[in-house]
């Protein structure tokens, strides 16, 4: 498998013990809520609702370190942090730079997906 810098894959296999298909099936959860989950925080910005915008970006934070997307976790950890200070001055910048982060995060995950479909790991 030959993949980017996009996910720590270490990382991805130490939460789930080694097992592929859990990461799989994971990263299909994953892939499946993210345009709703991502559709929520960006409706906390359009909204600067604080206090919903720190609860959607710290599930898609945790969501991303289990899964080895780090330096996207990072990112969702300042909309986080943003939400928490109700301090909306960066935080467009900071939402486009996360979703231009999360496709590459996206694309190796479904290569990841496609991965074991094709090889039946």
């Amino acid at each position: 498998m030959e993949f980017s810098a996009a996910i720590e894959w270490n990382r991805a296999f130490e939460t789930v013990g080694g097992d592929k298909q859990l990461l799989r099936e994971l990263m299909i959860v994953f892939i499946r809520d993210q345009r709703s989950l991502v559709a929520a925080v960006q409706n906390a910005v359009a909204l600067k609702d604080g206090k919903d915008l720190k609860l959607r970006a710290h599930s898609i934070k945790g969501a991303l370190n289990h899964l080895g997307a780090v330096q996207c976790a990072k990112l969702a950890a300042c909309l986080e942090e943003m939400g928490n200070q109700d301090e909306f001055l960066e935080v467009e910048n900071i939402l486009d730079e996360f979703t231009m982060a999360l496709r590459p995060v996206t694309i190796e995950m479904n290569k990841f997906i496609d991965d074991i479909n094709y090889s039946g790991q």
